[in-house]
C-alpha cells in the first residue's frame, strides 16, 4: 500500500493534514517514528542535531518520491545553485563552479542572519596547505575565493551553524542571532563588483 510503501510522506501528510484543522499544539511522533526506522549502514539512525534531522528527512521523502510524479517536487520547492568563484592572485583568471543546495549553512557569530551570510559570501584568502591549483598557471598558487547564488529556491532553508572547532573540543555559540520577516536577497546572487564579470564563465 502507500502508506507501507512510502512511510514518511504518509507521516508527513498526516501531520500536515493534522496541523491544518488543529486548535492546539499537535505531535510529530508519527513522523519521529517514520525516521527512526531509517537504516544506516545497518544501524538505527539517531539525530544528532536539526541539521542532521533535516538531511535524513529530505534524503528519505526523496527516495520515496523516486519514479512517482512528484519525483522533482524538493529540487522544486527547496533547491538552489550556489556559485563558488575563485581568482588567481597570480594571472588573475577567475573560474566558477555551480553546485546545488537544499539549504544555506552559516555560522552565528555575525550576530544576525544577514550579518551570518555576508560573512559566508566574504572573500577569503586561499594560501598555505589551501592553495589553489590554477590550470592557467599549471601549479599552486594563492588565490581569492567568493561565494554566491545564482538561483535561489523557493524556500530557503538556513542552518545556523552553532558549533565552532577549537584545538581540542567542539564549542557551542550561544550567540543570539537577529533576523527580520523580510530579506533582501539581491546582495547575494552575484558576485561583488571587484570580481571582473566578464572574465567569469
Amino acid at each position: 500500500t502507500p502508506d507501507t510503501a512510502r512511510p514518511v510522506c504518509a507521516a508527513l501528510s498526516s501531520l500536515f493534514s493534522s496541523l491544518s484543522s488543529a486548535s492546539q499544539a499537535v505531535g510529530a511522533e508519527g513522523l519521529s517514528r517514520a525516521l527512526t526506522t531509517a537504516v544506516v549502514g545497518g544501524n538505527a539512525f539517531g539525530y544528532e542535531d536539526v541539521q542532521e534531522f533535516w538531511q535524513v528527512l529530505l534524503d528519505k521523502l526523496e527516495a520515496e518520491l523516486k519514479s512517482t510524479p512528484q519525483e522533482d517536487l524538493l529540487r522544486e520547492v527547496f533547491g538552489g545553485t550556489q556559485r563558488a568563484h575563485v581568482r588567481c592572485a597570480r594571472c588573475g583568471n577567475v573560474t566558477a563552479t555551480d553546485e546545488e543546495f537544499y539549504d544555506i549553512k552559516c555560522p552565528v557569530e555575525a550576530g544576525s542572519v544577514r550579518g551570518a551570510l555576508e560573512t559566508l559570501c566574504a572573500t577569503e584568502r586561499l594560501c598555505g596547505k589551501e592553495q589553489y591549483e590554477c590550470e592557467r598557471c599549471g601549479c599552486k598558487v594563492d588565490a581569492e575565493r567568493c561565494l554566491s547564488w545564482n538561483k535561489l529556491p523557493r524556500v530557503l532553508a538556513i542552518h545556523l551553524l552553532r558549533f565552532r572547532s577549537t584545538p581540542s573540543r567542539e564549542v557551542k555559540v550561544n550567540d543570539e542571532v537577529a533576523f527580520k520577516t523580510e530579506m533582501d536577497m539581491a546582495d547575494f546572487v552575484r558576485p561583488p563588483a571587484a570580481w571582473a564579470p566578464d572574465s567569469l564563465p
